[in-house]
């Protein structure tokens, strides 16, 4: 517990999340197809994606992109537009690459190839489908 200076005790509790490539042991419980992308249900959220993995199950919804930020789909200016998207990934690259590659249906896999890898959201799934092979 710590004192602020009007005497109001606050607990600061940090946590560390640290996000692992899932690592799929048998193919079939990969993703086979992207269902849809529509707007969240969850208010802080844009988007929520729903896969149909090749087991036949049905992984979603997958909530992604921060609703109170801005995203290179977004950003009228090209010039910032493009300055922002190389932060983007330059931040979440060491963390985050691994899932980029391997687990499409991850929402670090979904923001990064559907937010920030076009500037129109049709051609960002389009584009994402081809990346992971998804119908």
């Amino acid at each position: 517990m710590a004192k602020i200076n009007q005497g109001i005790k606050c607990l600061v509790i940090v946590m560390t999340i640290r996000m692992k490539p899932i690592e799929y042991t048998d193919d079939e419980a990969m993703p086979s197809r992207l269902l849809r992308i529509e707007t969240s249900s969850k208010p802080d959220k844009k988007y929520q994606a729903t896969f149909l993995m090749k087991n036949g199950k049905y992984k979603g919804p997958v909530h992604f992109g921060a609703k109170n930020y801005q995203d290179y789909t977004t950003i009228k200016d090209n010039n910032e537009a493009e300055k922002k998207r190389q932060l983007y990934i330059t931040r979440h690259q060491k963390k985050e690459s691994n899932l980029w590659k391997k687990s499409p249906d991850t929402p670090a896999a979904l923001s990064r190839f559907i937010l920030w890898e076009k500037r129109n959201l049709a051609d960002a799934i389009s584009n994402f489908r081809k990346i992971f092979f998804l119908k």
